[in-house]
């Protein structure tokens, strides 16, 4: 009996697992469909161009990481 409860132990083991996997994926994948959707970001406070270039690169930059 006790090698059936540890082939039982196995396969809940291994569901488990299983489902762990395919939830991570999914939560991954839902952030990179997010990222990729693109952003729209505005200025503020009078922000030049130039520097919401800036700002905006340094955010993917750190997004990537």
């Amino acid at each position: 009996m006790e090698n059936s409860t540890t082939e039982t132990e196995k396969k809940v083991l291994a569901l488990v697992t299983g489902l762990l996997t395919a939830a991570c994926m999914v939560i991954s994948f839902g952030f990179v469909t997010t990222a990729s959707a693109g952003m729209t970001i505005y200025p503020a406070k009078g922000h030049s161009p130039q520097q919401q270039q800036k700002d905006e690169f340094e955010c993917h930059q750190w997004a990537r990481l």
